[in-house]
């Protein structure tokens, strides 16, 4: 069972943080000029991403600039606390412990950047992706809830980012 989560708690964030890897919102010109953006996934407790990005307000480049680079180190930290616990071999609970804290982190960062954002729009889809990631924190079973959530975040992050 702990090997397991270990296993999921090392494997997501590194997914999460591949898709945002090399991604900044400077690629909007090529999603602009008919690109496909990458990641088709969608977020089941926010907003739809491409609904965030129809409206152009004067921050957006420079909030999903600043959400991206957060998501990616909180996704980081999580890859750096499961490798912490694989080394020092913690328990499950120490381990679902430090997932929900980590979780927590990355959501409060993101709430931290929609109180920035001139967009509604924009604004909202945050607050979605925020308050998704506020229920890792709370889970039983933060891997799997990162297996099912942190992944669709991730992707639409990078969606929602490369359009405006």
């Amino acid at each position: 069972m702990l090997r397991t989560t270990l296993v999921r708690a090392f494997l997501v964030p590194v997914a999460a943080v591949a898709l945002l890897a090399g991604c900044s919102p400077d690629e909007s010109a090529d999603t602009a000029a008919g690109a496909t953006p990458t990641g088709a996934a969608s977020s089941e407790a926010a907003p739809s991403p491409t609904a965030a990005a129809t409206s152009a307000a004067p921050n957006n480049k420079e909030v999903c600039a600043a959400l991206t680079d957060d998501f990616v180190a909180g996704s980081q930290k999580i890859v750096d606390s499961s490798n912490k616990a694989i080394q020092e071999k913690w328990s499950l609970s120490k381990l679902n412990k430090q997932l929900q804290a980590d979780l927590t982190a990355i959501s409060n960062n993101l709430k931290k950047h929609a109180a920035t954002a001139e967009d509604p729009q924009l604004k909202a889809t945050i607050e979605g992706w925020s308050k998704s990631l506020a229920a890792g924190g709370k889970s039983s079973d933060p891997a799997g809830f990162m297996e099912k959530t942190l992944v669709k975040v991730g992707t639409d992050i990078d969606k929602t980012c490369q359009a405006v």
